[in-house]
């Protein structure tokens, strides 16, 4: 004897699906029953990526910040003051602005002095034999350069240069360094030493977005393993529309649907998920439909709460 039973019961399973079942099949009603393992879905080396932010102390880094030119004049004239604005490179997270980690100054350069000129100005004097012609250079100016912060943002950082010397421009560089949350790519990896004897390795790679602790995507790959690691039962059954009642079900008979498959001579007592319904109209006037039936996996057999429709009375509220 086999049938098809679909109890009379509302269940809530895992996944948050609710599945209303009504209707009962005997074998009678089946004309092609064909059972296969499927092998096309069997993974058993689940390799999953993700970003380690667990010790953040650890995973932080420094960067110079870039410096946008068109804002940024190497030069700057006596008394004047100039606001300068440098970038962060995109795709660097969990911004820490350290501002400006130093700045040096140099002055003009001015052509055609003699040294004494130079030596009362302060200048260090040198003939240049490529220009035909003395330079006066004068060196580190630092002592007249004001730097300021003025703003921040996620992603720029702006301060003022000041030139505090009455008589020369003066030529200027800042650093600012900047302290973000490094990328720091790791693998885990699930394996089922068995399954790979049987079956050969079947590698599934799982992606996770950035953040993800380790040790939650190691969870994940070992679910997916524990999945996936041996073949499933796919039952495939014609059902004939011989009656209203067999007419009803090809017709509301929904992917997703969860059945239970009972055919004791092939030793079958299982949950199945409908994963494809197939109906036609037969020559003859009946109405079939070909199934594929998957079946339910045990990490998919949780049962979060049953409720018995006889339970329910005429006014559809539980009965004491």
């Amino acid at each position: 004897m086999a049938a098809i039973t679909l109890a009379q019961k509302i269940i809530a399973h895992t996944f948050a699906r609710i599945y209303l079942i009504t209707t009962i099949l005997m074998v009678d009603d089946i004309s092609d029953i064909i059972l296969e393992l499927s092998e096309r879905e069997i993974y058993n080396d689940i390799r999953a990526k993700t970003t380690d932010t667990a010790s953040f102390e650890d995973s932080y880094a420094t960067k110079k910040a870039r410096q946008d030119v068109c804002n940024y004049p190497p030069t700057i004239a006596p008394g004047a003051t100039q606001n300068v604005t440098v970038y962060i490179e995109s795709g660097d997270t969990e911004i820490t602005w350290l501002g400006i980690t130093g700045y040096s100054a140099s002055g003009e350069t001015i052509l055609g002095l003699t040294e004494t000129q130079c030596s009362s100005l302060g200048g260090y004097y040198r003939y240049s034999s490529l220009l035909g012609t003395s330079l006066c250079m004068f060196g580190d100016m630092t002592k007249y350069l004001e730097v300021e912060e003025v703003s921040q943002t996620s992603s720029s950082y702006t301060f003022s240069v000041t030139n505090n010397h009455d008589t020369f421009t003066l030529r200027y560089s800042v650093d600012v360094a900047y302290r973000y949350l490094a990328v720091r790519e790791i693998l885990v990896r699930s394996t089922d030493d068995d399954s790979i004897a049987k079956y050969g390795r079947r590698v599934m790679n799982l992606l996770w977005p950035l953040g993800q602790h380790p040790n939650v995507t190691q969870q994940i790959a070992d679910e997916y393993l524990a999945r996936h690691k041996d073949p499933v039962s796919i039952l495939y059954i014609t059902v004939q529309g011989k009656d209203d009642r067999l007419i009803n079900f090809i017709l509301n008979a929904k992917v997703n649907d969860l059945i239970h498959v009972t055919l004791f001579d092939l030793n079958i007592d299982h949950d199945f998920w409908i994963n494809s319904v197939a109906p036609s109209h037969r020559a003859d006037g009946i109405c079939e439909a070909d199934f594929e039936l998957e079946q339910q996996r045990e990490l998919e057999t949780l049962v979060l709460f049953e409720l018995d429709t006889s339970l329910l009375d005429s006014s559809h509220v539980l009965a004491p």
